[in-house]
């Protein structure tokens, strides 16, 4: 792949056009800084996955979880709810979280600071790739109250087969079914 008369990118079709695609797009960051606040009720102080504040996550096939804190700070009363959505790099959605459409339950927040704990846990089965997390913070079924402008790029080890051979998304799909 060519930028500007130069080599960009060599490789073979798939990657070259997940490249193209969405690697192209992607910049690595710090998740704070790729905040796009919707309305003006609230103001995010810290915002990690992992414990971690940068936009990209490697996990192994023993740690798929993803531990999503975020602490801000509330000017009025009101529901916030995590919501997210995992691409692959076509950007073809594969999963969503939101755990207060599952259960039927929004918790209100009070004016004031607001913590939020939440654990994602990502399949067991899942394949080897590329991933993109998009979040958002709603008032659920009324407005987007934030969202990040940069997905957070998750890569995982993949699904280990008793063979010893992990199981590639481009070769095997999202999960491998048993």
């Amino acid at each position: 792949m060519l930028n500007n008369g130069l080599i960009d990118y060599s490789g073979n079709i798939d990657n070259a056009v997940d490249y193209y695609l969405k690697d192209n797009e992607f910049k690595v960051g710090i998740i704070l800084d790729s905040i796009k606040y919707h309305t003006n009720i609230l103001e995010i102080k810290e915002f990690t996955i992992n414990q971690r504040n940068e936009n990209t996550h490697h996990l192994t096939s023993k740690n798929l979880d993803l531990e999503v804190n975020i602490v801000g700070k509330l000017n009025i009363a009101s529901r916030l709810e995590l919501e997210a959505q995992l691409y692959d790099t076509n950007n073809i959605l594969l999963a969503s979280y939101c755990q207060g459409h599952v259960k039927g339950q929004y918790k209100m927040n009070t004016p004031g600071t607001f913590y939020i704990k939440e654990n994602i846990l990502l399949p067991e089965n899942i394949t080897k790739g590329e991933f993109y997390l998009d979040i958002q913070l709603t008032d659920p079924n009324v407005a987007y109250i934030l969202s990040l402008k940069n997905p957070v790029k998750i890569t995982t080890e993949g699904y280990l087969g008793e063979g010893g051979v992990n199981f590639h998304y481009k070769d095997r799909g999202f999960v491998v079914l048993r």
